[in-house]
């Protein structure tokens, strides 16, 4: 008897022990040919699935920013001035601001906020997490023996990277840009980490191995610079490493603990460090509360808070909207009406959470049959990821559909194994027909998500077609009627906008923002007494706005009525010191009032120290400066409106000028040279560089201006341009020439002034021969 139990129990540890050295054994090993083959073939997999996303995604990359890209991006001033140094490891989103102040830096003067270059940036990052997506299923197909990976070969990764990559879903992160950098750099960075440790796991060389050891900490490391969502990517690689690489072996899962422990403690230790521990605190004591977002209020009251409980108990809903919109991703909204669940028995609590109950129970179960299940992983990974947003975490969104992005991987695994499992299906219906049909048929059908995807992406088209998609799906949102009336006043559709604003004010007559705009749309409709009392009603609700200030300024200048105007706009520089437009304005009041100085320093500071650095700002800029005489100034402001506007011939002007009066005449001939050389037939400009010369002190220069306005003669016949040759050609010392050309002049008809002059000069050089 113990001979026969010693039997058994040797057997059952021969199994354990082929189980836990079954993924850690070497595969056969292939010829250096079939290597580059395998990989080449992936390659091109890979290849094909990145162009159809760039070919869906392409026209997307000219719409213009939306929602909160314009106050992240637009409007977020730091970006002007901000360097990596600055911004390294400074707070737990560091990654995203530096990248936007790298576009902010390459692109030219007059371009530095255009769309394309930051969503193609986002489109980058984008393909950059698919093409990580690919490797990490390609990675599990190797480590798993499951007959579907077996038998499937790269169709389950081609279908995993190409339904991530194709699905309608994901366009609200890759076209919502300052998400995209948000949430689309953490997914990637998951996803590369992952990938790396599975690099790691599959690597048979000590040397491969090292590297992807090195490169997966300074992922981690770096990850933690994109979104705190990042906390949970140890779970994750402890849920692949169980699931792909211990294959469901406690021992061969455990032998990896110290790197799960350093994974661990780099994360959560910097973590700790860019939040600062009472943060970890507050979440885990369940003391963290928000109040709702004026206009987008998802307590049923506008005192109310946004607990952790109530946040908690209205997740179950949004859980389950996540997974359908992955099924019928046609009922998508960039905003949802949805309100918190009252209390824990509401029907729309206690349903989707004993659906979801029900979903965990039954996955539990697949577990105790197979602890490697794969749709266990998919759920798994699912709601691990998604956990940071629909946990005891409270936020101002309820529900926002880019929050699916990293959590995605696991319902697009899922789709391509259940697709995969179809097309074997019919391919042992059909005796074993080559593989290679069921790829067209997946690239058909990822073309056909692709195509959804392009067309969901047209609601980012305009300001109006991204509010009016959220208008049908949120009616009860005042912040979309609101934004949707913003869009309309821009497109000069006053009335509409009225309309809307209205209507955002019936919602909620404490949000502060319709009644601002409001008043800019009565103005424009010379409503100006509509416009006072809409613009006042605003900054009595919302007092610490400083736009409210700046337009009722704006609206009782245009009036005539605007003794309180200053005292508006430096309420509005006192709560934004950056606010340009209110710098400008002031400028305005003060030049109208022949505050001459004062006027100078409130342009200086609105394109200098504020966010009014345009075109118009540096040229108003540069014209008080000339005017007070402060020529440096003044060249440094048409510099920088030229670096805007480099074609405006009365900008290169003004900047010769300056530079003449700072007696900088190499400058000022040379630009004048570039100038004259791209608009040669322009007569005005051989005389304006004639004036020019003629005012040095040395009258060496008046020759070179008398060349200048003969050249201006040939372009056209001018009574005023031949006096000018005269007075070059008598400054220069050639008072014989000049006499020759002013008694020429006097035979002529000419306007009374210029007979006075011509007579005068004519009788000078007499007396003085």
């Amino acid at each position: 008897m113990r001979a026969m139990i010693l039997k058994i129990v040797l057997a059952r540890y021969q199994t354990m022990k082929h189980n836990y050295s079954r993924s850690s054994e070497p595969q056969p090993e292939l010829s250096i040919k079939s290597r580059l083959l395998t990989a080449a073939g992936a390659c091109l997999l890979l290849i094909s699935l990145i162009a159809m996303t760039v070919y869906f995604y392409w026209p997307s990359l000219s719409y213009p920013f939306e929602f909160d890209d314009l106050a992240n991006i637009v409007k977020h001033f730091s970006v002007r001035h901000q360097t990596l140094r600055d911004l390294f490891f400074a707070n737990s989103r560091w990654l995203s601001y530096w990248l936007n102040t790298v576009y902010y830096s390459l692109l030219p003067e007059g371009h530095k906020f255009e769309p394309y270059v930051y969503r193609l940036g986002n489109l980058i990052i984008h393909c950059w997490a698919g093409a990580a997506v690919f490797t990490i299923t390609q990675a599990m197909v190797r480590l798993r023996s499951h007959a579907i990976f077996v038998r499937a070969g790269n169709l389950i990764p081609y279908l995993t990277a190409g339904l991530f990559l194709l699905h309608p879903v994901q366009t609200q992160t890759v076209s919502y840009v300052i998400q995209g950098q948000l949430e689309g750099l953490a997914g990637a960075f998951m996803f590369t980490t992952t990938a790396l440790f599975l690099w790691y796991s599959l690597s048979q060389s000590l040397v491969m191995r090292t590297i992807a050891f090195v490169l997966l900490v300074l992922a981690a490391i770096f990850a933690c610079g994109s979104k705190e969502i990042i906390i949970v990517l140890p779970v994750l690689i402890m849920l692949t490493d169980w699931f792909f690489v211990a294959q469901g072996s406690s021992r061969s899962w455990k032998s990896r603990w110290w790197l799960h422990a350093l994974l661990l403690t780099i994360i959560v230790g910097l973590y700790l460090y860019l939040l600062k521990p009472h943060y970890f605190y507050n979440i885990i004591s369940c003391s963290m509360e928000l109040p709702s977002n004026i206009g987008n209020l998802i307590t049923e009251t506008r005192l109310e808070k946004i607990t952790a409980g109530s946040f908690f108990i209205s997740q179950g809903k949004v859980m389950l909207h996540y997974l359908w919109i992955f099924i019928w991703p046609w009922s998508m909204s960039m905003d949802y009406d949805w309100k918190l669940s009252c209390h824990v028995l509401s029907p729309d609590c206690l349903v989707p959470y004993l659906a979801l109950a029900l979903l965990v129970v039954y996955l539990l179960y697949r577990l105790t049959r197979n602890s490697r299940d794969l749709m266990s992983f998919c759920f798994a990974w699912f709601f691990i990821a998604i956990l940071p947003r629909s946990s005891i975490i409270p936020s101002t969104e309820l529900l926002a559909d880019y929050k699916t992005y990293t959590a995605s991987f696991g319902i697009c695994l899922l789709m391509a194994l259940g697709i995969t499992a179809l097309l074997l299906w019919i391919r042992d219906r059909l005796s074993q027909k080559p593989l290679w049909p069921f790829y067209v048929m997946s690239v058909l059908l990822l073309l056909l998500v692709g195509a959804a995807a392009r067309q969901r992406n047209l609601v980012w088209k305009s300001a109006a077609a991204f509010w009016s998609d959220i208008i049908q799906h949120a009616p009860q949102r005042a912040r979309a009627y609101n934004n949707y009336g913003v869009a309309l006043c821009e497109e000069g559709d006053n009335e509409g906008a009225v309309k809307n604003f209205l209507h955002a004010i019936s919602l909620d007559q404490f949000y502060s923002d319709p009644y601002a705009n409001l008043s800019v749309a009565y103005t424009n409709l010379k409503r100006y007494k509509d416009a006072i009392n809409a613009m006042r009603r605003g900054i009595c609700i919302m007092p610490t706005q400083p736009e409210g200030y700046n337009n009722l300024a704006s609206i009782l200048i245009n009036m005539n009525d605007d003794d309180e105007a200053e005292s508006l706009l430096l309420q509005a520089i006192r709560l934004r010191p950056h606010y340009g437009k209110a710098h400008f304005n002031l400028g305005k009041w003060y030049l109208k009032r022949h505050r001459d100085e004062e006027a100078w320093s409130s342009f200086k500071s609105a394109c200098m120290m504020g966010d009014f650095d345009n075109e118009i700002g540096f040229t108003m800029y540069g014209h008080v400066s000339m005017l007070l005489k402060k020529y440096e100034d003044a060249l440094h402001a048409f510099n920088r409106a030229l670096s805007i506007n480099p074609g405006s011939i009365e900008l290169a002007l003004r900047r010769i000028i300056a530079a003449e009066q700072l007696k900088r005449y190499t400058n000022a001939d040379k630009w004048f040279g570039e100038l004259l050389g791209k608009h040669v037939s322009t007569v005005s400009l051989w005389i304006n560089y004639g004036d020019l010369l003629m005012q040095r002190p040395d009258p060496a220069y008046a020759q070179q201006a008398g060349a200048m306005y003969e050249r201006a003669s040939k372009l056209t016949s001018s009574h005023v341009i031949t006096y000018k040759m005269a007075l070059a050609a008598e400054r220069s010392g050639n008072k014989g020439q000049a006499l020759a050309i002013a008694s020429k002049l006097q035979t002529f008809a000419l306007a009374p002034d210029l007979r006075r002059e011509v007579d005068a000069l004519v009788g000078s050089l007499k007396t003085l021969g």
